[in-house]
């Protein structure tokens, strides 16, 4: 099976598209076994915490799903708005991962914050200080200029078959000489970050309104 990367075009991308992203992202993050890539925190968004446990951890189980597709939609119409988005396709030409490269946006995020049950609501705001404060500590004056990886996600059916790693070297191959931050949750996920050069800058753990967990701040540099 063989598969091409190329660029959302921000100025004419369809809905359709979108729509099918969103399910690939779905897919992957619903499995428990894709990539997740965690990213700025900040007042509109702290649900980069995207791996499967960080998530329902702060969602709870019971909105898991109702809430993931929303989450999904909101980060790549906030990579549309102010980021680059890289979509692998199949021979076919239909999506089968893609990654999103942005700086948080409100007007994209606000139906996610909408979608959110009142205690995790409570939860972002009294976190706020917390987070940016860690993030302070994690990348320094760098976050000012600095890409964030806000997503990646591959289809389950093309999982360990490169598609993931490709996508995030495409990424890098673009950011004009910044450095690329994320945040990761799991691991299995840290672990591979670092094997492609991503450094370890320290990590929070969180006490989330479903549960605890630890988020670990990575910084690749070119």
């Amino acid at each position: 099976m063989s598969y091409t990367i190329c660029k959302l075009n921000n100025a004419s991308y369809s809905h359709e598209e979108i729509e099918e992203l969103r399910a690939v992202f779905d897919l992957a993050f619903a499995s428990g076994t894709s990539i997740s890539i965690d990213t700025e925190f900040n007042v509109f968004s702290h649900l980069q915490i995207l791996a499967e446990h960080g998530f329902k951890c702060v969602v709870g189980p019971d909105n898991f799903d109702r809430v993931l597709p929303v989450l999904n939609r909101s980060q790549i119409v906030a990579g549309t708005l102010g980021g680059e988005i890289y979509l692998a396709k199949d021979e076919d030409g239909k999506i089968i991962g893609g990654i999103i490269c942005e700086d948080q946006r409100k007007q994209a995020l606000a139906p996610l914050m909408a979608s959110l049950p009142d205690d995790v609501k409570a939860w972002f705001a009294g976190s706020v200080a917390l987070m940016e404060e860690f993030k302070r500590k994690t990348f320094g004056d760098m976050t000012k200029t600095e890409w964030y990886l806000q997503r990646v996600g591959v289809h389950p059916d093309w999982q360990g078959k490169g598609v993931g790693t490709a996508l995030i070297e495409r990424g890098r191959q673009n950011t004009n000489g910044h450095a690329i931050a994320l945040q990761a949750v799991e691991p299995a996920n840290i672990g591979y970050y670092e094997h492609i050069g991503f450094k370890n800058k320290g990590h929070i753990d969180v006490q989330a309104p479903h549960g605890d967990f630890t988020v670990t701040g990575l910084l690749w540099q070119p």
